[in-house]
């Protein structure tokens, strides 16, 4: 029995019962308390929006249907977050007694989590008045898809160069959830106000060789399905300035629709075709030309290292925690790329024991836990900020004992693509 045919025979017998009622052997009627009203839950209805378009795959609208007789219901004075009542939807009483006020009727599908798979996440809620001696009934409520679909899919050829892939994806600081080559779930992850940055990041072995790729989404918001598909991007030969010729190669391209809850969709390709990662082979195509140097990105400041000179590591044997250059960036940081040069090998070999000789700290990828514990920013430290400090206090006492020049090149890159880049230069 659904719930419209349940309110109708509710109806009727709430009214036989009150003519009994005035009609009983003493003929008199006793009225509710003038300070109480009744709800009528057995009249209240829930659906989910049209969000099942985005869902088919993991509930079809039958199962939805089912499913929400699971739905939580919650009862509270307007204002307040303390319910005075809760139920499961399907096993809610008829009517329920509340005392005269404002109060608001809220229904979620279940207790979100931060990531979780194939668990959409519906609320939705309404107000309503109790007033003394009558039957409320509150209107249809419709509960809202509210959190971020996620899907991730690859093409038959980059399938078949693969030998491994992890899709890493991040949203609300805390959801994570790692898609393997072979998973087909969709990933929920909850929309949070203010937060509308997903960072997608790539790892596999294509060919044998390992490659990251990593892209942070902006513009996220609850209601969306991104869906992001992987394919095989084959560069070509580029002539180098110095004559010789980079002979190419294959790397990891991706497009992404992003699909609304009225089904419209958006696609953007190509959306990790501009993200340099140095372990790529060959070069992009579509690398951007650098701007000019009126578009510096970056201003770098240091009262400790001389910028643009020659430094003395041994200087700073006494005093390690003062080797830091303080970087801003106004548009916000979209890569912060740091590039080790040296003509000692012994230190070349002992830094390779730490960390690789190039590597983004925006996009860090399996070396993000390695380049953290060394205390430098890295993942959403770097992403959007617009100051920060790049300390090397760790590394620049180290120089005294490997003779050489050795050299920290630090190249910015803001939100609308400048570029400003900075060498650092300690000799011995």
């Amino acid at each position: 029995m659904n719930r419209t045919m349940k309110s109708n025979i509710f109806n009727i017998l709430g009214a036989g019962c009150l003519m009994f009622a005035m009609t009983s052997c003493d003929g008199a009627w006793t009225p509710p308390s003038p300070a109480e009203g009744e709800l009528a839950l057995g009249a209240m209805d829930v659906k989910n929006d049209d969000a099942v378009k985005l869902i088919e795959n993991d509930m079809s609208r039958a199962s939805s249907d089912a499913e929400i007789q699971n739905y939580k219901v919650s009862i509270s004075k307007k204002g307040e977050n303390t319910p005075v009542y809760t139920y499961t939807y399907g096993e809610m009483p008829e009517v329920v007694t509340l005392n005269v006020g404002e109060y608001t009727v809220s229904v979620k599908s279940h207790d979100v989590q931060k990531a979780e798979w194939d668990k959409p996440y519906f609320i939705g809620s309404r107000d309503f008045s109790i007033t003394s001696g009558k039957i409320t009934e509150v209107e249809e409520i419709v509960c809202k898809f509210s959190s971020i679909k996620v899907t991730i899919t690859y093409s038959d050829e980059l399938k078949s160069m693969l030998t491994e892939a992890t899709v890493n994806v991040k949203a609300n600081d805390l959801g994570v959830l790692d898609f393997t080559l072979g998973e087909t779930r969709a990933g929920y992850f909850e929309a949070l106000e203010g937060s509308t940055t997903m960072i997608v990041t790539f790892n596999g072995v294509l060919n044998g060789t390992a490659i990251t790729k990593s892209v942070n989404l902006t513009n996220v918001a609850a209601g969306q399905h991104r869906i992001i598909n992987f394919g095989a991007k084959t560069i070509p030969p580029v002539p180098e300035q110095t004559g010789t010729v980079d002979p190419g190669g294959i790397t990891v391209d991706a497009d992404m629709i992003i699909e609304d809850i009225d089904g419209n969709q958006t696609v953007e390709e190509d959306i990790i075709g501009d993200i340099k990662n140095p372990w790529d082979p060959g070069k992009d195509p579509d690398e951007p030309t650098p701007p000019t140097p009126s578009d510096e990105a970056a201003k770098f400041e240091s009262t400790t290292i001389n910028l643009d000179g020659v430094n003395d590591p041994t200087k700073y044997s006494g005093d390690p925690e003062t080797a830091v250059v303080s970087i801003s960036c106004p548009e916000g940081f979209a890569n912060l790329k740091v590039k080790i040069a040296t003509d000692n090998a012994n230190f070349e070999a002992s830094v390779s024991e730490m960390l690789p000789m190039e590597f983004d700290l925006a996009y860090p990828g399996d070396q993000a836990d390695n380049l953290a514990s060394l205390e430098f920013p890295v993942g959403d430290a770097v992403i959007g900020q617009k100051s920060l400090d790049f300390d090397i206090s760790m590394f620049v006492p180290l120089l005294g004992s490997f003779p050489g020049t050795h050299t920290f090149t630090i190249t910015v890159v803001d939100s609308k693509g400048s570029e400003s880049s900075k060498t650092l230069t300690f000799k011995n």
